[in-house]
């Protein structure tokens, strides 16, 4: 975000004050900021014409002021919330699962006389785990993309 000097800021801070208080006084609606905002872009229009270049200027200021407020604001707050509450995405958090040790893998490998490996799940016993590499299994049971 752009921000203007230290400097610049004080022959601004008069209008805002009263614009806030104004805003504030009595009940303080989301329609009464959206109507500030949107006066502030029709002056702003009315100042510098319509053109593409103005509509691509108030389009980056107010893109601009939407990421400064997610960066500031929002992402912290939510990032607050997610530790307070925890998640609803689980599907992007990692699974924590503990790795088994040798000896649970050794109990759970099959072995066949055409050569052929595979395991039982360990959290399914009826479902077999295909070995297809290195480090690498997997199950028709247990996988969720083979199942729908």
């Amino acid at each position: 975000m752009p921000y203007i000097s230290s400097e610049q800021r004080p022959e601004l801070e008069p209008g805002l004050r009263i614009l806030t208080n104004d805003l504030v006084a009595g009940i303080f609606l989301p329609a009464k900021l959206n109507y500030v905002v949107c006066r502030l872009l029709n002056a702003y229009m009315e100042t510098h014409g319509v053109s593409y270049a103005t509509i691509d200027h108030i389009q980056g200021v107010m893109i601009g002021a939407l990421d400064e407020f997610n960066e500031r604001v929002a992402r912290p707050y939510e990032a607050q919330k997610i530790e307070d509450n925890g998640t609803v995405w689980t599907c992007v958090e990692p699974k924590t699962t503990e790795a088994l040790t040798q000896t649970q893998v050794d109990e759970l490998m099959i072995h066949d006389d055409a050569g052929n490996h595979w395991m039982k799940c360990p959290d399914e016993p009826d479902c077999d785990l295909q070995v297809t590499g290195k480090g690498r299994v997997y199950c028709s049971h247990c996988d969720p993309e083979a199942n729908q």
